[in-house]
């Protein structure tokens, strides 16, 4: 007796369950139920089962079924998420960790910035209090004849 293959209507209610459970706006559901956040791992997991299609539902509930050629659209923000990544390691001199969502990574590289705002502020100040100081100190020499 052959095991009846799952259709994609009969995994849009476990997709959709995740996606409310966890906040998603998509997810990749292999046919054992199995849900993923990303497709590599989907696919992963596929390939471990008799029937190794995996199933993309996105927020609007229209499911895609994902074949080993079909590629997803890049994101769209990935140049500027790329430009914050950079700028961030331009700042700390280190690279970001690769996971940090591109608000937080914003807000990281806007506290940096005005935190060496306002440093070279207080080394501006601190340079014309010294020049002040050393022309009290040291006023200018008067000729005797």
């Amino acid at each position: 007796m052959a095991k009846e293959n799952i259709t994609r209507e009969q995994l849009a209610p476990k997709a959709k369950e995740m996606m409310d459970a966890h906040g998603l706006s998509e997810v990749f559901v292999c046919t054992d139920k199995q849900g993923f956040t990303e497709k590599e791992r989907a696919n992963d997991h596929s390939r471990y089962l008799a029937d190794k299609t995996v199933h993309h539902f996105v927020e609007d509930k229209s499911p895609k079924v994902l074949t080993e050629n079909t590629a997803l659209p890049p994101k769209q923000n990935n140049e500027e998420r790329e430009q914050l990544f950079a700028r961030y390691e331009e700042l700390f001199g280190k690279k970001p960790a690769h996971n940090i969502g591109s608000e937080k990574l914003k807000v990281s590289i806007e506290e940096k910035e005005a935190e060496l705002k306002a440093s070279e502020a207080n080394v501006a100040d601190s340079v014309q209090e010294s020049s002040e100081q050393k022309t009290e100190e040291n006023p200018a020499e008067t000729k005797e004849d």
